[in-house]
């Protein structure tokens, strides 16, 4: 009887040129294993067990390596380029046998590997209502502030930076942040940060926002010699 498990699928993200290395958890009574990923509509073999395909135009630049301590089954892959961005499959097969007889069970479980390059993002894209890194709202109605960095793989950290309390809003790693709230004629030209941050960046990106408050003005009399009146 064959069990298939399924296994967890995994995202890696890599500098083109660099050396990256997919570690496929087996175990010890592993009997069969293999690497491979689908072109268009085939499946294309990278190795069996531990002997790369010979017949592979590409087998230069992948070398596999079985580690029956570590329990793992290595696929290292050199000089990444945008043509190795696919998913690669490890396929493994354990068998048991029970004590009173030849037959046993036969477990296979297969694990996905998506390779993706890295990018840096370009930009910040501030949304509308933000004209020209500035913002003109009415006083007391509720504004949302977005901002989204362009390209970015994997997306960068983003989040807004905004005084005079220098609160930070939660930093993520979808490649965007809102802010809401609303504002009061206290509000004006307070300015508004978003940041986005990237390990392949040397310095994070930044767009700056200036909020201008419309409100009603105030108009006082003044009165000889009793003082103001409202």
């Amino acid at each position: 009887m064959i069990i298939f498990e399924g296994g967890t699928d995994t995202c890696i993200y890599a500098e083109s040129g660099a050396t990256t290395v997919l570690k496929c958890p087996i175990t010890k009574n592993v009997d069969t294993m293999q690497w491979s990923y689908t072109n268009k509509s085939s499946k294309v073999v990278i190795s069996d067990n531990n002997v790369t395909n010979p017949t592979w135009e590409e087998k230069s630049k992948f070398m596999v390596v079985v580690n029956i301590l570590d329990e793992l089954y290595e696929l290292s892959i050199t000089n990444l380029s945008k043509s190795d961005e696919k998913t690669y499959i490890c396929w493994t097969q354990n068998k048991t046998f029970n004590t009173t007889s030849t037959n046993g069970n036969s477990s296979v479980k297969q694990i996905k590997f998506t390779l993706y390059l890295k990018k840096r993002p370009s930009q910040l894209l501030l949304a509308d209502p933000v004209l020209n890194n500035t913002i003109e709202w009415v006083e007391n109605l509720e504004i949302t502030i977005s901002c989204s960095s362009v390209d970015g793989v994997p997306k960068p950290n983003v989040f807004w930076i905004y005084h005079p309390d220098i609160f930070v809003t939660e930093s993520n790693d979808i490649g965007w942040s809102n802010i809401t709230f609303t504002p009061t004629r206290h509000y004006n030209e307070q300015v508004y940060i978003c940041k986005a941050e990237y390990d392949m960046l040397p310095i994070s990106l930044n767009e700056t926002v200036i909020l201008n408050v419309l409100y009603k003005p105030v108009i006082t009399i003044t009165r000889w010699p009793k003082g103001v009146i409202f």
